[in-house]
């Protein structure tokens, strides 16, 4: 979402959230440590000011993806070394596992 505006169907979730948010900074104030960049006088500004964002995309008729690209959401299979590579860097972090237990007494 871009600044100043929130998604449409977190109404509820958001005045929740705020309501308990309000209450515990009238009741405890604002105090603590500095951090950093981070401007919190601003960011309860933006919070009060912000306004629901409808969530509807447009419809395009008769759309289909272009073949020529994948999809970001499919992962790229591991190669045979990759997959090895992760077999055996779970094996030894499973056979230090086993020898600390054994050290400390405790067997599997």
């Amino acid at each position: 979402m871009s600044q100043g505006y929130y998604s449409s169907r977190d109404v509820d979730q958001r005045k929740r959230i705020l309501h308990a948010l309000f209450a515990n900074i009238r009741e405890m104030g604002i105090e603590g440590e500095y951090c950093g960049e981070f401007d919190f006088h601003r960011f309860l500004d933006n919070v009060k000011t912000a306004k629901p964002r409808n969530d509807q995309r447009p419809k395009v008729e008769n759309w289909t993806p272009n073949p020529r690209y994948k999809s970001p959401a499919t992962p790229e299979r591991r190669t045979l070394p990759g997959r090895i590579g992760v077999a055996l860097g779970l094996a030894v972090i499973l056979f230090a596992v086993l020898r600390y237990l054994a050290e400390k007494g405790a067997t599997p």
